[in-house]
């Protein structure tokens, strides 16, 4: 009996883990945050069955948890203190939570408050930190109401395993968002420097055949005499 328990267990785990390496090579390909989460939460779901899921980022400057998708709150996006609950302790500890139906002390550790916001019930709960490359805590994952039951040390071992990819997939996209963000300020500034001066027939013209062609991948040659803009129209088709 043992070892067919065992053999069980194994080909469950083997089960998740083909699961997570389809997960984890589609994760890589999202670079879009929202996008990003709402997909964690579905996969999560489907492999643990509990009724909801939310991955929390810790804003630490502000000591805020922001957790999405939050079903329930408008903006579908929760914000908690982050010294709250039992996804402040896991932060803030590193460690793993596991809160069982039946059990009165753990559920008296469940910030109620939450619930009320979420109009919802919190029964049993599994939560596992995020962590950076570095080793860096950045948030946490997130389950809640078990069906059928409480979560099991497989749901503990296999919601782990999906958070350190989720971690890494997560700190790719955020790098993404930076870069993009910081490209579109660069370009914004830059191109705010750049102003083509006259409202003439030909002025106008010059301005409407550049809106045509700046959003086309064609190769454009401008001429003209020396002085007479043909930087400012390179750099305003460029920008």
């Amino acid at each position: 009996l043992a070892a067919v328990r065992e053999r069980e267990r194994q080909d469950q785990r083997l089960v998740r883990l083909t699961a997570i390496l389809e997960i984890a090579a589609r994760w890589q390909q999202t670079h879009e945050m929202s996008a990003l989460l709402e997909q964690m939460a579905e996969t999560s779901t489907r492999l643990l069955g509990p009724e909801r899921a939310t991955i929390f980022l810790w804003d630490k400057p502000a000591k805020l948890l922001v957790g999405r998708p939050a079903m329930g709150v408008e903006g579908n996006e929760l914000r908690i203190p982050d010294h709250v609950g039992i996804v402040g302790q896991c932060v803030h500890t590193g460690q793993a939570r596991r809160v069982d139906m039946d059990v009165e002390s753990e559920q008296g550790e469940v910030d109620r408050r939450v619930d009320q916001q979420l109009k919802f019930h919190t029964k049993s709960l599994l939560c596992v930190p995020l962590r950076g490359r570095s080793g860096e805590l950045f948030g946490a994952f997130e389950v809640i109401n078990k069906i059928g039951g409480n979560f099991t040390d497989g749901d503990l071992e296999a919601l782990t395993e999906l958070a350190a990819h989720a971690a890494v997939a997560l700190e790719n996209t955020q790098q993404v968002e930076e870069l993009l963000h910081s490209r579109k300020q660069i370009t914004d500034d830059a191109a705010g420097r750049v102003q083509m001066i006259g409202s003439c027939p030909p002025i106008e013209a010059l301005r409407s055949t550049i809106r045509r062609v700046a959003d086309t991948d064609l190769a454009v040659l401008v001429l003209g005499e020396n002085g007479t803009g043909k930087e400012v129209v390179a750099q305003m088709i460029h920008y």
